[in-house]
């Protein structure tokens, strides 16, 4: 059997392993979440350090979100249109935001509040205004996150010694 062979057989799907795949949706919504932040501050403040924050609350939060959005995504991806995919993708992210948001508030490790930033907030949790925003990001991250990352392939480096 000749390396190739031996290395092919060797491939681990990617896409197989939740536990990998919550890995890479977790970093990308903290690298998310910091870029987002840090551009609200320019919006919002002028502040042009691009110091972006989070809490790494938000890596358990998006990761999970996003292994339930890949369910989503399986079970909508041809059988619906963008608007009605957008919508739920929009849902989905007012849900688990709340929930996430009321379950750590109960042990007061809530890292954000909404409450004296936007009007259209319920509990401090969500907001509304954040619609457009919700709406965009579950598209985008279906097209560029989740049908990418269920593609990816893992093959081990093999030895230079061959048999």
């Amino acid at each position: 059997m000749d390396v190739r062979q031996q290395s092919t057989e060797r491939t681990f799907k990617f896409s197989k392993s939740k536990i990998m795949r919550f890995y890479v949706y977790a970093l990308h919504g903290l690298a998310m979440e910091i870029f987002y932040t840090a551009m609200w501050d320019v919006a919002t403040k002028g502040n042009r350090q691009l110091h972006g924050i989070t809490s790494l609350w938000a890596a358990f939060i998006y990761g999970l979100a996003l292994l339930t959005g890949e369910q989503l995504y399986a079970k909508m991806q041809n059988r619906h249109g963008v608007l009605f995919r957008g919508l739920v993708y929009l849902l989905w992210a007012y849900l688990w935001e709340f929930s996430t948001g009321l379950l750590l508030r109960l042990f007061n490790a809530c890292p954000w509040d909404y409450t004296n930033q936007f009007y259209g907030n319920v509990m401090g949790l969500i907001t509304l205004e954040y619609a457009p925003v919700w709406f965009v990001a579950g598209l985008v991250t279906e097209a560029c996150l989740v049908k990418n990352t269920l593609r990816l392939t893992f093959t081990p480096q093999s030895d230079s010694k061959s048999s």
